[in-house]
């Protein structure tokens, strides 16, 4: 479900130089770590992610335009300035949303 062939594993591998007593160097000292299971929970968080932005993002947008639209062609100084206050508020909602997927991710 994940796009990996079955059997592949994901190491994440350190290595270092060794050196005898003249800092000459005479192998290598190398670790490998197995990080197949974080790595797939990273890959299944960033496109949740990218899901639940699209989701939140979309009916935001809509409502800035929509209530932008009708606040420029209402005459009545109230409602107008009750869409304008929408149109603050949603575009306020808007990037409220898109600090906290910029901080997530």
């Amino acid at each position: 479900a994940d796009g990996k062939p079955k059997g592949v594993v994901v190491l994440l591998l350190s290595a270092t130089a060794r050196l005898d007593s003249t800092g000459a160097i005479v192998g290598v000292v190398s670790i490998g770590q197995d990080i197949t299971e974080h790595k797939s929970l990273e890959e299944r968080k960033m496109r949740f992610m990218a899901v639940v932005s699209h989701e939140l993002r979309s009916p935001i947008h809509g409502i800035c335009g929509l209530s932008d639209t009708l606040a420029l062609t209402e005459k009545e100084p109230t409602r107008q300035r009750k869409l304008k206050m929408i149109t603050n508020c949603s575009t306020r909602l808007l990037d409220l949303v898109s600090n906290i997927m910029d901080i997530s991710s």
